[in-house]
């Protein structure tokens, strides 16, 4: 008797729906077939829910997304177009749609229908720059006088907290901006004699459009200082040069008691410095020459160098540049002994030598 009165009573409530309540159930079946991984299920809850309220923009972009995640992108972009149930197009379906024509390889209409949707809202205009759907439409003529170069953001950060004299100290600079960067970072502040470069590594990921130069700096004195500020060159592929103000990095150095306050270093980074990684750029093979007062030679990461030894003094300096975490180029960069005028330099990969020269102290560093 209970199982009857309640399935009257269910009966009854059901009768009482509209269509906009059902339009919401049908919406809420697909959000759970989504989050089930079910999007072509998804997409036929949407659709239905479109039939009942086609005044829904919401909806429609559902359907889409549900579309585009079961692989119909065809699909996708048909229902965000001007025949869609519900009469209105947003800017942010425009540029939905863009999206999957781009995907489609159908670059023309794409740039057209991102074109409009930036249009009605700029907002967009910061997405567009760098979202990966639309990447193949970066080398599409217009593609840049639509969206403009992409914006760089760059921050430069230093080791929390005290190090202790003769210790290593992190400097760390990331940068986000068009595809295939080319940097030049200069230090613009006073000259900071406290510290000498002993490493660096450039990462470089997602086609060059990210890139972060490790910087591990020996701490030569005791105190309290700041590093830079710098001024950051960034170049990239059909991207105007642009130059970006870094602010000074914080630092304190601390000597326990017992330890001298100061530690020796071979040559302190000041002005004069710049980015590394564009002394490597382009150098896939051997090359040997000077750079900032030291004798640099890049090589691969497996080829054995043989400097001579009477021309070089200390630790040499390690550049390595990496990309998507793979180790691409290596240099190391040692110091002159004073007084010398030049030094021969072998690179061998395997029984094979691949470089062999000489480099005069204080000239330019020159290809293999």
């Amino acid at each position: 008797m209970r199982a009857t009165l309640l399935l009257v009573a269910l009966a009854a409530c059901r009768g009482e729906f509209t269509p906009m309540d059902e339009a919401l159930e049908r919406y809420r079946d697909g959000r759970a077939h989504l989050e089930r991984g079910e999007p072509a299920q998804a997409a036929e809850a949407f659709a239905a829910a479109i039939r009942l309220d086609p005044t829904s923009t919401s909806l429609v972009a559902w359907h889409a997304h549900a579309l585009a995640e079961a692989g119909d992108l065809e699909g996708a972009a048909r229902v965000l177009s001007e025949r869609a149930p519900s009469g209105t197009i947003t800017p942010l379906m425009r540029y939905n749609r863009a999206c999957y024509l781009a995907r489609l390889g159908r670059a023309a209409e794409a740039l057209d229908s991102l074109q409009r949707a930036v249009r009605e809202d700029p907002a967009l205009l910061e997405a567009a720059r760098t979202d990966p759907d639309l990447a193949p439409l970066a080398a599409v003529p217009g593609f840049d006088a639509v969206v403009g170069p992409p914006p760089v953001l760059a921050r430069m950060t230093g080791e929390e907290g005290a190090v202790l004299v003769g210790e290593p100290y992190d400097l760390v600079l990331e940068v986000a901006g068009p595809p295939a960067m080319r940097l030049d970072l200069t230090w613009t502040g006073p000259d900071q004699p406290g510290f000498e470069v002993r490493r660096i590594v450039d990462e470089v990921a997602d086609g060059g459009r990210h890139r972060t130069l490790a910087f591990t700096l020996r701490a030569g004195t005791a105190g309290e200082g700041t590093l830079g500020p710098w001024r950051l060159g960034v170049a990239g592929e059909g991207a105007p040069g642009r130059s970006v103000d870094l602010p000074a990095v914080r630092w304190q150095v601390v000597a326990p008691p017992g330890v001298p306050a100061v530690a020796p270093l071979d040559r302190a980074v000041g002005s004069g410095f710049w980015c590394p990684a564009e002394v490597l750029a382009g150098r896939a093979v051997p090359s040997a020459g000077s750079w900032l007062g030291r004798l640099l030679v890049v090589h691969a990461p497996s080829d054995r160098v043989e400097v001579d030894p009477d021309a070089i003094a200390g630790s040499p300096l390690v550049l390595e540049v990496r990309d998507e975490d793979q180790v691409r180029t290596t240099a190391r960069a040692w110091p002159w002994v004073p007084g010398a005028t030049h030094a021969r330099v072998r690179v061998r990969r395997g029984p094979e030598t691949v470089l062999d020269t000489v480099v005069r102290a204080g000239l330019p560093a020159t290809g293999g």
